[in-house]
């Protein structure tokens, strides 16, 4: 209390002055002690607002910081996957890494690709290899995950297909129906580096044959190991 009062002044001031005007304009007048009790009113309000932003100053929380890969129950495998594209010439590249749920690659595809109409075509396509390699693999109760939400809401139903990409969406469903257990999920892009990696890498590749990799290419070590840290 002792600070507060030492601390009241100004707001008293402020107060009189408010009271001032509110007398002139609209003949309103106010009690002393009104008046002090809403100058202490004034003064503990502010004082909570700086502490409040004194916390988030000194402790920003950020979206980066707390969105991170999400390893899959013991008993499942998560397939992330990517897509990425180059609006000048139509050219991009698909990349998807299937892994348990200590982090560790049990595989990766990359694949460049030509004449796509839009990022979320070559999202599409990345996601169709995956779910055809995969079950084509024999893999059951598969986690799909990417970071195209439209793509999502198009394979569940809640957003019209666009007419290019219906053949896709259709292929990628029917391929699932045949997979007990495996699905198709959105997640925040932060959380998909690793695919995000692979896909980009294709803009390296000359060959328009996809490459399988059973053990983690050099490029793509620090990545995949990063996401075992949050494991």
């Amino acid at each position: 209390m002792e600070v507060m009062e030492e601390g009241l002044v100004p707001w008293l001031l402020w107060r009189i002055w408010k009271n001032r005007n509110e007398l002139l304009f609209r003949s309103k007048d106010y009690q002393a002690v009104a008046t002090i009790a809403k100058a202490r009113d004034d003064a503990q309000e502010w004082n909570s607002r700086v502490k409040v932003e004194n916390v988030v100053v000194k402790n920003p929380i950020t979206e980066e910081q707390i969105v991170r890969w999400d390893p899959p129950p013991s008993s499942r495998l998560k397939c992330n996957t990517d897509g990425s594209w180059k609006q000048e010439d139509g050219a991009g590249g698909g990349g998807w890494i299937l892994r348990d749920h200590e982090g560790r690659m049990l595989w990766a595809w990359a694949k460049k690709l030509l004449e796509v109409g839009s990022a979320l075509e070559s999202e599409a396509e990345a996601l169709r290899w995956a779910v055809s390699s995969l079950i084509g693999f024999g893999y059951r109760d598969v986690i799909f995950e990417t970071d195209s939400q439209v793509l999502v809401k198009m394979i569940h139903g809640v957003e019209e297909i666009w007419p290019r990409m219906k053949p896709i969406i259709q292929e990628i469903s029917i391929l699932l129906s045949k997979s007990a257990g495996s699905e198709v999920r959105y997640y925040n892009r932060r959380g998909n580096k690793v695919a995000d990696r692979i896909a980009k890498e294709t803009t390296t590749f000359t060959s328009m044959v996809p490459k399988l990799y059973s053990i983690v290419p050099s490029w793509l070590g620090s990545c995949v190991e990063a996401d075992k840290l949050f494991v």
